[in-house]
């Protein structure tokens, strides 16, 4: 077992939730929508489904809109990146937002360092997501 799967295993056996099949494509909407037609014809529908991107749980959400799904009630719907359409999606997309701007500043400052000769280590940094919650994974919608 890969270790991201070994991870997601453990994860949902501490939380005491059952996972789905894990489906792999490409950062797109497209790719969403295609994820969308796979759940659909193998339902039952998961709970919950947690999207790569924002663009997959964009195509994944209009894929399910049209087939009917009611997006959360049926099934809630997670993205990751934080891109601005993920608001703007009806419903508006549960999102985990990348602190964009302070990935940028954070890799300037290290290759300003570098270029002065700093020849520190390479080192792990750390700089946290933010969970921005919308109506695509609340109960009722609301």
């Amino acid at each position: 077992m890969p270790a991201v799967e070994a991870m997601q295993s453990i994860a949902s056996q501490t939380a005491g939730i059952t996972l789905g099949p894990v489906l792999h494509g490409s950062f797109s909407v497209a790719f969403g929508g295609e994820a969308a037609r796979i759940l659909l014809a193998r339902r039952p529908l998961p709970d919950a489904v947690v999207c790569g991107s924002d663009l997959i749980a964009l195509g994944l959400v209009r894929e399910f809109r049209a087939a009917r799904v009611a997006i959360p009630d049926q099934v809630k719907v997670t993205g990751f990146d934080g891109i601005l359409f993920a608001e703007l999606c009806d419903p508006p997309l549960t999102t985990v937002s990348q602190p964009v701007q302070d990935i940028a500043d954070e890799a300037v400052r290290l290759l300003q360092a570098r270029m002065r000769g700093d020849r520190t280590p390479a080192q792990r940094i750390e700089i946290a997501p933010s969970l921005i919650v919308r109506q695509s994974t609340r109960a009722g919608g609301a």
